[in-house]
């Protein structure tokens, strides 16, 4: 490691206390937005956030986002956690596409990368000491943190049955959720780790009836291959035949 690289990690680690020590609950909103189809087999949603009351004015430094009871949801079945699919790599079906403005933040470990953590991402402003790009909430401004793109193809799901991403994260050792942010005081140098309200705003009328750390879709009827083949030959020929008997 370069000395001033070196030098940059004693600063940080100086200045900056462990987002673990100090916890608190802030005024700050998340909500994922209403699923929207982007193919027969997959669908986005955005999560964004807004700073309200006390935590405007503060800098936004740490995101850690938690897909764990992200799940789906056969007709008449118990639901099934993306954990649990494809032998355990389903979280690797949910790809993130961070907002530009937080694009220096990311690792490039999505989710299912990390050994015990497969249902976590972290985006960290310091990921790059001698760059480092706090966000400073300087009003209620909406913001897009990232994108979400669920693929549920060749999970032989039918119509009716349903997929939700969920937010909302699990309560950790000690009693926090895991999916949470980390807001400093420019002032006083004091880091939070912040469980944000998940509302989603009243012009969100596409949401209305699901909570604001979920976002669900639901299957319609998609014929798989072996169907689609001898369907489309079935009608071909059924052309084809009506065409000579009008000649």
């Amino acid at each position: 490691m370069k000395l001033s690289a070196l030098i940059a990690a004693l600063v940080v680690a100086l200045v900056r206390p462990d987002p673990a020590e100090i916890r608190c609950h802030g005024e700050l909103v998340a909500y994922l937005t209403a699923a929207k189809a982007v193919s027969e087999t997959a669908f986005e949603s955005d999560l964004m956030i807004q700073a309200r009351g006390s935590s405007i004015g503060q800098e936004l430094e740490f995101v850690n986002l938690d897909l764990h009871f992200s799940r789906i949801q056969r007709f008449d079945q118990a639901a099934q956690g993306l954990g649990t699919l494809d032998q355990g790599r389903g979280y690797q079906r949910v790809d993130l596409q961070i907002s530009p403005r937080f694009d220096s933040w990311f690792d490039g470990q999505g989710f299912g990368s990390r050994v015990d953590f497969e249902s976590q991402v972290s985006l960290d402003a310091f990921a790059d000491l001698s760059d480092p790009t706090p966000w400073l909430l300087a009003d209620d401004e909406t913001l897009r943190i990232a994108t979400l793109t669920m693929d549920y193809g060749g999970l032989e799901l039918s119509a009716g049955d349903s997929v939700t991403l969920d937010v909302l994260g699990q309560a950790d050792a000690s009693g926090s959720r895991t999916t949470s942010f980390v807001l400093r005081d420019p002032g006083t140098e004091i880091a939070s780790m912040v469980e944000p309200v998940f509302q989603r705003p009243e012009a969100h009328s596409e949401g209305a009836g699901v909570a604001a750390f979920e976002s669900t879709i639901t299957v319609a009827v998609v014929p798989e291959p072996a169907v689609l083949l001898p369907l489309c030959l079935g009608l071909l020929s059924a052309l084809l035949l009506r065409r000579q008997r009008h000649h």
